[in-house]
């Protein structure tokens, strides 16, 4: 008899980190459109504009890497990637919820925007959580794959050229 497999990766997880790559995009678009619009109309304190662009580029970026890290957790079912890329997500979560309700100005298109993103981000943390304590769970002995624990990190899997 063959015994079954059961994958550990979660197919929506991954879905939702593709569909938050392409909203983390168009987010800082739109932002950065309506920081230009808001710096030529509105008066801006001298040192808040160069902050805010900051804000936007870090949290684009810690956005980026918690997607890289995430979908490679989850695609080869290795927990701390997956673990490493939700605690960069919690990171570029609030770069949104700065740019929600603590920016200099805040705009109607600005709230919307950066709450469907925090909505989305949200989502992710919770699934990845999830499918981080199924595949940490499953490795530990009953799991269905033949592996051990100790084979599944990342650690090793990064010294072998996996």
């Amino acid at each position: 008899m063959y015994a079954s497999v059961v994958p550990l990766s979660s197919f929506p997880l991954q879905i939702l980190l593709s569909v938050a790559t392409i909203m983390y995009y168009a987010w800082a678009i739109i932002i950065l459109a309506v920081l230009i619009y808001k710096f030529s109309l509105l008066p801006y304190p001298p040192d808040a504009f160069g902050g805010e662009i900051f804000g936007l580029v870090a949290t684009l970026f810690t956005s980026s890497c918690g997607r890289e890290l995430a979908g490679y957790g989850n695609m080869l079912e290795l927990t701390q990637p997956l673990a490493l890329g939700l605690f960069f997500y919690v990171i570029s979560l609030g770069g949104n919820i700065y740019f929600l309700w603590f920016q200099t100005y805040v705009v109607l298109i600005d709230f919307i925007i950066s709450a469907a993103v925090i909505a989305l981000v949200g989502i992710i943390i919770l699934l990845g959580v999830y499918t981080a304590f199924t595949s940490q769970h499953s490795s530990r002995g009953q799991g269905s794959h033949s592996q051990g624990p100790q084979d599944r990190s990342w650690s090793n899997n990064r010294r072998e050229g996996v």
